[in-house]
């Protein structure tokens, strides 16, 4: 629990007339279905010059998300578009006593539009922006001039929690907690979808089926103190891969397990040549053991290690003394491909190598989750023109529901029309003054 002091913050309110879109991925949170209105039914936000915005807990599937999509409401007094922006941040709450302080995500300047608009930030999944349990989003306006912004205030969430209170920071730094005066939500209008990584794994590499043996059948390896290893090529069936294991095999030819180790390194080739480069994982010391071995490295799915298409895989043996370690060589792979050759670092130069008369790749084997991306209403389009009115809708999975309502404060959500499959769909204008429309898929 909390115990920085709440403070009080002042409200606006402006009669709300803002069109209403659907989103139909997995949604982990929600708070855009109960907008908060004073006496007059006016929709009321909170404008601030400064950095602020809500605390929240993600609900729905436990799983790791990977973020597909986020949705903000805000209120605009300008009469159009100019200068003035907002800028989204989402923050780890691991400073002092909770409050925000790692920045694990910032958009681009978002120019303002006047009036109540609703907001879609859409993220490309295969970058991988993982979301922890609970985090605090933030909204910051610059360049408002005499006009003044506000995110729209809403609560209680229907998909997962927030405090009722919000952060905001001063010109100083400082983070503090906020409250709405009133007796109302203190929580803003906002909706996270997000994709679900899904076990078991799926192998997206994988050559330990075919061992490669000298003219008396015996296992060959290859026996070096220098760094070396593998380029591989995974598997082209899937997208953004974030590793859960990897297993390799090796010969070492002391009699028990001492000092000896092994250090497995990823790398990039993004170095000169296509050489082995930058370095995006590198494994603890593993305890040689005698004998040939077959060792896996578990890794946590939430520590999020993304792999690329291509990479190079390599070891570096240690603390030999008298003995030997080596890579068993094996091939060719039956998920994924390589080069029949293999890098080694000498002096800090890499260098390409084969074994003679035969494949010269080393037995290994990637399993890896696979982000699923559930296919979401982006955004539709209607266009009202002789008695009727047609709907084009973007992404999603049909078959698709257009909704109504003619107050957005105290209507209800109505289907419009027929379910549709295939967009654009037409109907008949329903008449009257005003009309607020959403999209459900499935």
């Amino acid at each position: 629990m909390r115990s920085i002091f709440l403070n009080r913050a002042v409200l606006c309110g402006v009669l709300l007339s803002l069109p209403i879109s659907s989103f139909a991925a997995s949604t982990v949170y929600d708070n855009t279905a109960v907008p908060a209105t004073d006496g007059s039914g006016n929709q009321l936000y909170y404008p601030s010059a400064s950095e602020y915005g809500d605390e929240i807990t993600l609900g729905g599937n436990t799983s790791d998300r990977v973020l597909s999509q986020f949705d903000f409401y805000y209120f605009y007094s300008g009469l159009s578009a100019g200068s003035a922006t907002a800028t989204i941040r989402f923050y780890k709450n691991d400073g002092l006593d909770g409050v925000p302080r790692t920045v694990f995500f910032t958009s681009d300047a978002i120019t303002l539009n006047p009036g109540y608009v609703h907001q879609t930030i859409t993220f490309d999944t295969a970058s991988n922006l993982l979301a922890p349990n609970s985090f605090t989003w933030t909204v910051q306006f610059s360049n408002l001039g005499a006009n003044q912004a506000g995110l729209l205030v809403y609560g209680p969430p229907t998909v997962g929690s927030s405090f009722d209170d919000f952060w905001q920071k001063a010109t100083n730094g400082i983070w503090s907690t906020l409250q709405i005066t009133g007796g109302g939500p203190s929580d803003f209008a906002a909706r996270f979808g997000a994709t679900v990584q899904v076990v078991p794994p799926s192998i997206v590499y994988d050559n330990t089926s075919i061992p490669v043996t000298d003219g008396s059948g015996n296992q060959l390896y290859y026996p070096s103190a220098s760094e070396y290893g593998d380029e591989i090529t995974l598997d082209t069936n899937t997208t953004a891969r974030v590793l859960s294991q990897f297993d390799f095999y090796y010969f070492y030819s002391g009699v028990s397990a001492g000092g000896a180790s092994a250090t497995i390194h990823f790398y990039n080739n993004d170095g000169l040549g296509g050489a082995p480069g930058t370095v995006f994982f590198t494994s603890d010391p593993i305890t040689l053991n005698p004998g040939y071995v077959h060792q896996t490295i578990t890794f946590n799915t939430a520590s999020n290690l993304v792999v690329p298409d291509s990479f190079t895989w390599t070891v570096q043996f240690s603390n030999l003394g008298a003995n030997q370690a080596g890579l068993l060589v094996y091939g060719p792979p039956t998920v994924g491909s390589s080069f029949n050759d293999f890098w080694l670092k000498t002096n800090s130069t890499w260098s390409t190598f084969q074994v003679s008369g035969g494949p010269s790749d080393f037995a290994s084997r990637f399993g890896a989750t696979v982000t699923v991306i559930p296919l979401s209403i982006t955004s539709f389009a209607l266009s009202p023109a002789n008695g009727h009115v047609t709907f084009n809708i973007y992404g999603g999975t049909p078959p698709y529901q257009v909704q109504m309502r003619t107050n957005f404060i105290t209507d209800a959500w109505v289907n419009f029309g027929t379910p549709f499959t295939n967009s654009p769909a037409t109907f008949t204008s329903p008449g009257g003054s005003q009309a607020f429309f959403r999209v459900v898929g499935q």
